[in-house]
């Protein structure tokens, strides 16, 4: 969405960018509705005013035929003794079969004539009024990740995510990875964005295609600060494929709540990071420095701790970093 503007019926709404087939299914497009006036701001063949689909979607074949395939309503027929008559144009003379196909946009548009002296305007259907505002639109989000099953582990990993004492960026961050939402090359090419050969690789190993699996736990590099942070703590474990696994067997290597919000955290700090190394890298032509990263990662913790209280440490911040914490983790 862009810039909002306000609508004639004094709500706000947002400035409308282009609606096609790909984006019919998302909530945005499922609670649009086109009011048709008089049909002059309101394309006949692109723009689904007539059921869920456009015309050139239901009616593929009739469109490549058509002489006035960006005509709007308007344009495709006229009033003659009151009546509203469709004329629609080909390019050729239509075979029989062609207009079958005809006689079937016919009857899908019986009973329709356009309104002389209104004019097209978009109906929000979340809202009563039709106006669009920013409640409604969040209750229809809402709505629609209702209808969307979630496992119950995964739930229980976004709320043992929530519930962890960590800046509020970070946890945003790791809750994108838990959802498969970061821009990783394979999300970016799965929304049909291009990137090149070269590009699409990770940045760290070169492995041919970057994921977020891969990036932050599979990439070499990456496993070997994973293990370098786990022999910080003194934990030891089997490393699981699968970042709600990892995410979940990391937190539940903890024997007590003090160590489990410690390792929760942990957790979030060591993805938040090499995530911010993957940027700077790709970004900024900045190559990974594994001891570096690691105490980066510790450093951080130190800072954390200090500000909510993990546990208790007066030491200075080198002894933080070189120290086994796992008996404070008891």
């Amino acid at each position: 969405m862009e810039r909002r503007r306000r609508s004639a019926g004094g709500g706000w709404w947002p400035k409308i960018v282009n609606l096609g087939v790909g984006k019919a299914s998302s909530w945005f497009a499922k609670n649009l509705k086109r009011k048709i006036g008089d049909g002059g701001n309101t394309k006949f063949w692109h723009q689904a005013w007539k059921g869920e689909q456009s015309l050139k979607v239901l009616f593929p074949r009739l469109f490549l035929l058509s002489n006035n395939k960006n005509g709007n309503i308007c344009d495709m027929g006229e009033w003659i003794d009151g009546s509203w008559m469709w004329t629609l144009n080909w390019r050729r003379v239509l075979l029989d079969r062609e207009v079958e196909q005809i006689q079937s946009l016919l009857g899908q548009l019986s009973g329709f004539s356009p309104c002389v002296g209104s004019v097209d305007k978009w109906f929000w259907r979340a809202q009563k009024n039709g106006v669009y505002t920013a409640n409604s639109a969040y209750q229809a989000i809402s709505d629609q990740f209702e209808e969307r099953r979630v496992e119950p582990e995964e739930m229980k990993s976004f709320s043992d995510l929530w519930n962890t004492t960590a800046p509020q960026k970070v946890r945003v961050t790791t809750w994108r990875v838990l959802r498969n939402r970061l821009p990783t090359c394979d999300n970016l090419i799965r929304r049909n964005v291009q990137v090149g050969e070269v590009e699409k690789g990770c940045v760290a190993c070169f492995f041919p295609l970057e994921s977020a699996s891969h990036l932050l736990l599979d990439c070499p590099k990456s496993a070997m600060i994973w293990d370098q942070i786990l022999n910080w703590t003194g934990y030891s474990w089997a490393r699981p494929r699968g970042i709600p696994e990892h995410f979940s067997s990391f937190v539940y290597l903890a024997n007590c709540k003090k160590s489990s919000q410690f390792l929760k955290a942990l957790w979030m700090c060591t993805i938040w990071v090499i995530w911010r190394k993957r940027n700077e890298s790709r970004f900024e032509d900045k190559v990974w420095v594994l001891k570096s990263i690691i105490m980066e990662i510790k450093t951080r913790m130190w800072s954390w701790n200090k500000i909510f209280g993990f546990f208790a440490w007066e030491s200075p911040i080198l002894e933080w970093c070189s120290s086994q914490l796992y008996s404070f983790l008891l």
